[in-house]
């Protein structure tokens, strides 16, 4: 048998000043841990597998809420855990490998939020009256899953390979929620208590599955084709009431509220792709792919005293897609070898009841093995992505385009040099050129407007690192890594009143690391090493008091590690 245990604990802290007023403050310990017990690991026809994995998260920690018009930091206790049991087997009989396991996780969340004194908000307004007294929340949530994972494969008259999965799993979520306010609102009238009770539970089943067989017609021929089915149910309800008192024994009517949704989600999909070898130095695969998707939805909102209609009206969304692919690989001479890939069509939206995505990907890699020691990587990687939509969204607003287009540009070039076992050199450059333009609906003068948001990224990447063995049980390991975004620059676009937004975020991030390892005992490392972090933004803006609104800052990270080895250590 073989018995694997691995624990980690990380201690969190976090407190930006320039984060909602330094009021997002967590200060958490999360400790993970994995324990795989396998029988019989050494069997090649059968061996049973057993795993159970924990997570627990806890802490203080401080965030914001909003009640009548105004904003309270409140103190939360955060406390979630969760545990996974699961068993399975791999096994073997003849040609045909399969995989199975079966698996049970629970999860609960008991976080808790209050407030135990006089709190008078984030707001400066002097007409704004909402302060609170006491506030306490209570949301405990419990869930469960059953999963169940199946694979298969089998290479039949070494012609036709066939794999398949199946993956099921069934969601179950409770949650309760009971809160209590104290205070008084923003006209100034006293609030004793405001009182929130609820009930929520979801349920999802949903499956995973498909088959894929590839026919190796000849020694230059491929056919390939993948089907697979997605589906899911999402059912869901809440029961959500409030009771509002303004003084002591003084009640405003109270307000019911039940809210229920069932989602169905079904998508076929099927690709075929042909692979053809026309030569030991150029290779080309050519396909296609379609889907089928839709969805039902069944909404159901109910107010108090309300009776439910006789037939719930379900609102059907039908959607097909159509992509195709295109690839090559050739070697021009011995040392160089270039990929190539491109893939056009539309992709579909899960969710969003709105046009498909209209999207062109293109993929182009060159490959040179000067010598056998050093290498040469240059790639480019070009993604235009359109998402064209037109609505009637607001009274005042004519129907008109609403979509989103977004273009990617990543060029990249490396170089590797490893002149021996003992002793590697590698060193790049990366270029990120990311654009968007959306269409957006803000108010100007109180009134709705049609604009654009724009968003650019910039990005320039350079590393280099560098490895050595200079004895047996000795290692170094040293490394350089810059970040340089100056975002938007001068490209701004035309700025035409307030109709454009410009989005950017220029800034700089390099780091700087070094560390030796050294072999102590044979059954003892002992790891040494520092780190340097640097990040700057690239603008300034100041606020309240003189306040200067942005997130510099550098560490310093010496560390140092003993790692043991008990039992037979593998060489």
């Amino acid at each position: 048998y073989n018995f694997d245990v691995n624990v980690r604990r990380n201690n969190y802290f976090n407190a930006l000043r320039t984060i909602a007023l330094k009021q997002h403050i967590d200060d958490t310990e999360h400790t993970i841990g994995d324990f795989k017990l396998t029988i019989m690991p050494q069997n090649p026809t059968f061996r049973a597998i057993f795993n159970y994995a924990f997570d627990r998260n806890s802490g203080p920690s401080l965030t914001t809420y909003d009640y009548s018009r105004n904003e309270f930091p409140i103190f939360s206790d955060y406390r979630t855990r969760a545990d996974t049991f699961s068993g399975g087997f791999q096994a073997k009989a003849g040609k045909v490998d399969v995989t199975f396991e079966q698996g049970y996780r629970r999860y609960r969340d008991d976080t808790t939020f209050n407030i135990d004194g006089f709190e008078a908000g984030n707001s400066a307004s002097p007409t704004l009256l909402t302060r609170l007294n006491a506030f306490n929340r209570d949301l405990p949530t419990r869930g469960r899953t059953h999963f169940t994972r199946f694979t298969a494969h089998a290479f039949l008259g070494d012609v036709v390979d066939i794999s398949g999965r199946f993956n099921y799993s069934n969601s179950k979520t409770e949650s309760s929620l009971f809160e209590t306010v104290f205070g008084t609102d923003f006209l100034g009238n006293p609030v004793t208590p405001d009182q929130f009770v609820g009930r929520s539970e979801a349920e999802r089943p949903a499956f995973v599955s498909d088959l894929g067989v590839s026919i190796f017609a000849t020694d230059r021929l491929t056919i390939s084709n993948t089907f697979s089915i997605n589906w899911f149910e999402i059912d869901g309800n809440f029961d959500l009431s409030e009771s509002i008192f303004r003084a002591p024994g003084v009640a405003l009517p109270r307000r019911d509220t039940f809210y229920s949704r069932l989602t169905d989600f079904r998508q076929f999909s099927n690709t075929i792709e042909l692979d053809y070898r026309f030569h030991q130095r150029l290779s080309a695969h050519i396909g296609y792919r379609y889907t089928d998707r839709s969805i039902d939805l069944e909404p159901l909102t109910l107010a108090a005293g309300a009776e439910p209609p006789d037939e719930i009206e379900i609102e059907r969304f039908d959607n097909r897609t159509n992509s195709f692919l295109f690839g090559l690989k050739a070697k021009p001479v011995q040392p160089w070898t270039i990929y190539f890939d491109l893939e056009t069509g539309d992709a579909d939206n899960v969710f969003t009841r709105v046009g498909n995505y209209e999207y062109t990907n293109v993929r182009l890699r060159n490959r040179v093995q000067a010598t056998d020691t050093l290498s040469f990587n240059f790639s480019a990687v070009v993604k235009n992505n359109d998402n064209p939509s037109r609505a009637d969204l607001r009274q005042g607003v004519p129907e008109s385009d609403f979509g989103v287009n977004i273009e990617s540009r990543i060029y990249s070039a490396s170089v590797d040099w490893a002149p021996n076992a003992s002793y590697t050199l590698s060193g790049g450059y990366t270029h990120t050129r990311i654009t968007s333009d959306a269409v957006a609906i803000f108010f100007f003068n109180f009134m709705p407007r049609i604009g654009r948001i724009q968003y650019f990224m910039r990005d320039n990447f350079f590393y280099f690192s560098g490895s050595a063995q200079p004895h047996s049980r000795v290692g170094i390991y040293g490394g350089y890594r810059i970040h340089d975004d100056n975002a938007a620059g001068n490209d701004r676009g035309p700025l035409i009143g307030p109709e454009l937004l410009i989005s950017s975020y220029p800034y700089r991030y390099q780091t700087a690391e070094a560390k030796i390892a050294i072999k102590l005992h044979d059954k003892v490392d002992w790891n040494l090493g520092y780190q340097y972090y640097d990040f700057e933004e690239d603008f300034r803006r100041t606020g309240p008091t003189d306040l200067r609104l942005f997130q510099d800052y550098s560490a310093h990270l010496p560390y140092t590690s003993l790692r043991f080895y008990f039992g037979r250590r593998d060489r």
